[in-house]
């Protein structure tokens, strides 16, 4: 059983290794993809994906195509709360299907007639036929990509609670939330989200957060985890994170001296811990990141850092 923390502050290559272990997880490491169905309720429908009123709000391109490979879990949530893995929802080959989650869609209700799909629990029916959005979106595509549109804090938060009940109530689920602080902190965390990370075991859900304050991050995920990814760390989010290590002598300095791309990955069951570099791993899902800046060059020049080379090419000109 699986349950991940990966911790490293920005820049460090946390988020970019978070997706690659989506990616082996949720494709078995060969990248290729997964979609939902057009949402009409069943599996040989002709409609495209997207098609009338159905669930517009899931990004799946021209048409949706069929589950073709087995799977290692049944449902799939990543909660990407600044949408860098966009490549999971790529259009022609899809594994993670996009729900844009905005102020007024995470409260709409989706009402049925007549007999209720088979795919919905008994338990999420409220007041006859009518469910939640954001649950019938995950219990319908089974493997999904939420990104929070013009959410408050609170109602992220709300969001998160709803998938994590959802996930609970399925079962078989891999649940991911990158800058899990900002959802779980240390301060609060919802009973939903709570309930799925020390009981999810007994249900079958594996789960992974991300995190760059691993100091704000809530103590009872730390303290299940099976794994830790440590990358580097500044100050007080170090020693947070070495205060978890047991079986890192010197943790620390260890997780100080880490170069970018670099991490050590501690397996708490064993007792043992091994030092490795994402440089040597690959993707095949790419990952949009904002830590490479537009500006940085011109800050850069100011402090003098530039190629000898390039400074004799601007004298000459």
């Amino acid at each position: 059983m699986a349950r991940t923390a990966i911790l490293g502050r920005s820049g460090m290559g946390k988020s970019w290794f978070g997706g690659k272990v989506l990616e082996d997880v949720l494709t078995n490491g060969d990248g290729s993809g997964r979609a939902g169905r057009c949402g009409c309720g069943t599996d040989d429908c002709d409609h495209e994906a997207g098609d009338g009123d159905y669930i517009p709000t899931v990004e799946t391109g021209e048409g949706a195509p069929d589950f073709d490979i087995d799977e290692d879990f049944e449902y799939a949530i990543h909660v990407d709360l600044e949408d860098e893995e966009k490549g999971f929802s790529d259009p022609v080959d899809p594994i993670l299907l996009t729900y844009s989650a905005t102020p007024d869609n995470i409260k709409k209700f989706v009402k049925f007639e007549g007999e209720v799909p088979s795919y919905i629990p008994e338990d999420e029916l409220k007041d006859g036929d009518e469910i939640l959005l954001p649950k019938w979106v995950f219990y319908k595509y089974n493997y999904i990509r939420v990104v929070p549109d013009g959410l408050t804090d609170e109602e992220s938060k709300i969001l998160v609670e709803m998938l994590a009940d959802a996930a609970m109530k399925a079962g078989d689920t891999h649940f991911s939330l990158d800058e899990a602080h900002l959802i779980a902190s240390k301060h609060g965390i919802g009973d939903k989200l709570m309930r799925l990370v020390t009981g999810g075991r007994k249900r079958g859900v594996e789960w992974l957060f991300m995190t760059q304050r691993p100091q704000k991050l809530h103590e009872d995920i730390l303290s299940q985890t099976d794994y830790t990814v440590y990358f580097n760390l500044r100050d007080r989010d170090r020693d947070k994170a070495a205060e978890k290590a047991e079986s890192i002598p010197n943790a620390a300095d260890k997780i100080d001296a880490l170069e970018p791309r670099a991490a050590i990955i501690e397996d708490f069951d064993r007792g043992e811990y091994e030092e490795f570099s994402t440089e040597d791993l690959e993707r095949s899902i790419e990952h949009v990141s904002g830590d490479d800046g537009k500006a940085d060059s011109a800050y850069e020049s100011l402090m003098g850092i530039g190629s000898d080379e390039e400074d004799s090419d601007d004298t000459d000109e």
